[in-house]
């Protein structure tokens, strides 16, 4: 099999969740900015586009915990208790494992 093949169609899993934050009320034009600006990063330093889906379906979350409030004024307490709730909910421990984004972007 050629590994090349998107057979989970990831590209399009990409169009879709960039069009989500677009199109999605609850996030503020700045934040949309950072989100798409964020992808942008991802794929220049070479991430799949798996893992770039990933980080997206993570951001569009975050968004969501923070009910609109702009990722810029976001800080290191608000990071730690969005972990905190996620790591006491009933998320599964897959899900709980991605939070590993955040502590790498407050380096708890």
């Amino acid at each position: 099999m050629n590994k090349a093949q998107d057979i989970h169609n990831y590209k399009r899993t990409l169009e879709r969740l960039v069009e989500r934050i677009k199109d999605t009320e609850g996030f503020s034009i700045e934040n949309k900015k950072i989100a798409l600006g964020f992808r942008d990063e991802l794929l220049v330093q070479n991430i799949s586009i798996a893992k770039t889906c990933r980080y997206l379906q993570h951001v569009i979350w975050l968004n969501r915990q923070f009910l609109g409030k702009n990722f810029e004024v976001a800080n290191k307490a608000d990071i730690k208790k969005l972990i905190a709730d996620m790591n006491e909910s009933t998320l599964s421990e897959h899900t709980k494992k991605g939070s590993e984004v955040f502590r790498e972007v407050v380096s708890i």
